[in-house]
C-alpha cells in the first residue's frame, strides 16, 4: 500500500507582489538619489570659490529614509569663526565682516543644484 501525501494551498500572492513592487521601486529611488547625490557633490565642490579650498571640500550627502519618506540631504561642514554658520552660505548669500566691511553674494549654489534637480525629479516621476 502507498502513502500519498497531498498539499493544496488557496489564496494569492497579491501581498508579496507588492511588497516585492515596493521594494524594487525604492531601490531604484535610493539607487537614483545616490547618483545625483555624488554628482551634485562633485559639482558643488568644483564650483565652489576656493580660497583654501576647505569649503569646497567639505561637501558631502546623506540619503535618510523613514517609514514615510525618502531625503536626499546635501550638507558642507566647513562652518565660519562662529562654529554655527556654513561658510558655504556665507559665500552664497554675502555677509559682513568684523571689519565693519562687506562681502557680496556669490550665486554658485543655485546653477549647479537646479538643472540636477530637475533631472533627478524626471528621472523618478519617469517622464
Amino acid at each position: 500500500m502507498s502513502n500519498i501525501i497531498q498539499y493544496s494551498c488557496s489564496g494569492s500572492f497579491d501581498k508579496t507582489k507588492n511588497f516585492l513592487k515596493d521594494f524594487f521601486e525604492l531601490a531604484k529611488i535610493r539607487f537614483l538619489l545616490n547618483e545625483y547625490g555624488s554628482k551634485i557633490v562633485d559639482e558643488l565642490s568644483a564650483a565652489t570659490p576656493v580660497r583654501t579650498g576647505e569649503t569646497a571640500g567639505s561637501w558631502s550627502y546623506e540619503i535618510v529614509q523613514n517609514d514615510k519618506s525618502i531625503t536626499l540631504n546635501i550638507k558642507n561642514s566647513k562652518m565660519g569663526d562662529d562654529g554655527k554658520t556654513p561658510v558655504a552660505i556665507l559665500i552664497q548669500m554675502g555677509h559682513g565682516t568684523r571689519t565693519g566691511g562687506y562681502v557680496p553674494p556669490i550665486d554658485y549654489i543655485n546653477p549647479v543644484v537646479e538643472p540636477l534637480f530637475s533631472e533627478l525629479e524626471e528621472k523618478l516621476l519617469g517622464r
